[in-house]
């Protein structure tokens, strides 16, 4: 229900709020999104001077769910993302790291990010490695100091080569709001 939701993303701001030195005024970290080629390692560009930490998000079943009804692709934003990411975008850099391709991510982020004052840099499918059956977001790739960079994840094998800076979270898929459904884009 709404209310567990809204204790479990308290409980992540609060958890990744205690690992880290708050700053003593929030910072605007929105950015220009760049597009990250998978060939050059570090992923990533030097991180701005204004922010410390990074925080990488899964995309599907952590912040959205999409799905297909009829012939049109349709997403549901978890409760409370917005509230969430308005907390942390002053204290973060944060990343969006997702197994989906460019195109299909691409069409999310725009709907869910439109004015880009979240998502500083977003990486995708081609950006991830394999090993064996799991699919994974290597964050020693991404440049960035690990002691200061949290993962957030509904897939435990997504950070197994960093799971000391990885938050498992429940997979979520959708939720009714009072008889109605909340969907965005198509």
């Amino acid at each position: 229900d709404n209310n567990n939701n809204y204790q479990f993303f308290v409980k992540i701001i609060l958890n990744t709020i205690l690992y880290c030195e708050l700053p003593s005024n929030k910072i605007n970290c929105s950015q220009k999104i760049e597009s990250i080629p998978s060939n050059t390692i570090p992923y990533l560009p030097p991180l701005n001077k204004k922010t410390k930490y990074t925080l990488v998000l899964d995309l599907d079943e952590t912040l959205v769910h999409y799905f297909f009804t009829g012939n049109k692709g349709m997403f549901f934003i978890r409760p409370f993302c917005f509230d969430f990411l308005n907390q942390l975008k002053g204290i973060y850099e944060i990343i969006i790291f997702t197994s989906g391709t460019k195109e299909y991510a691409d069409k999310i982020l725009n709907l869910l990010d439109k004015n880009r004052e979240y998502f500083i840099y977003r990486l995708y499918r081609h950006h991830t490695t394999v090993d064996g059956k799991d699919i994974v977001k290597d964050l020693s790739l991404l440049g960035r100091d690990l002691s200061k960079t949290i993962i957030i994840d509904n897939m435990r094998a997504n950070f197994k080569n960093q799971p000391e800076n990885g938050l498992f979270i429940k997979t979520w898929k959708s939720e009714n709001h009072n008889g109605k459904w909340r969907a965005l884009g198509r």
